[in-house]
């Protein structure tokens, strides 16, 4: 009788070990798929231009245009245009391995100067990338005690005023993301943005 049981508890206790291998091997296979939504980011790199065309009061199409991508138009409401990237940094000598920094673009938006006009005005947000498989950003930030190779997870934003006609530069550098103008002389423009 006790040899029975004992095979029978062996025999449940390989099945244990089996199913959490392939759990495992299936977590470990989402996390793949959604790391390979990112980016390296290895130096400052050119994530795209944004231009805009003004529509009417406080409304703007954007159009951005990527390295090796179709451009996207969005329709703004607002004063500024917001962008946010995730980036992901891993420890130094996991660096030294290889493994770059990476990035991966989340949502672009109108942003209000005024609050009262952010309280009251529908806000305009679009997804820039999607998030297939197990949220590794998600997992690392609940879990970063057991992930000891990732340095930091961390966002980044830029926003600059909408002007009509006016196309800026974005870059992501190992600080974040980055935007310059590049067409006309803006810096009366930006010194009226920064003293709002």
């Amino acid at each position: 009788m006790v040899g029975k049981f004992a095979r029978a508890t062996l025999r449940i206790g390989s099945w244990g070990v089996g199913a959490g291998i392939i759990l495992l091997s299936v977590s470990i296979g989402l996390a793949l798929i959604n790391l390979w939504t990112y980016q390296r980011l290895t130096h400052e790199v050119d994530i795209g231009v944004i231009s805009f065309h003004r529509v009417g009061d406080q409304r703007f199409i954007a159009t951005l245009t990527r390295p090796a991508d179709r451009p996207l138009e969005f329709l703004l409401r607002g004063d500024d245009w917001q962008v946010d990237a995730r980036m992901i940094k891993w420890v130094p000598w996991f660096t030294l391995l290889g493994r770059d920094p990476l990035y991966r673009l989340e949502r672009i938006s109108g942003r209000f100067s005024d609050v009262a006009d952010a309280r009251t005005t529908p806000l305009t947000i679009y997804r820039l990338s999607e998030n297939p498989g197990l949220d590794l950003w998600a997992l690392v930030r609940r879990h970063a005690d057991w992930l000891p190779w990732v340095d930091a997870v961390y966002g980044s934003a830029v926003y600059l005023p909408m002007v009509d006609g006016l196309s800026y530069k974005i870059t992501l550098g190992p600080s974040g993301l980055i935007a310059r103008p590049l067409t006309g002389n803006v810096t009366p423009l930006l010194k009226r943005w920064n003293s709002r």
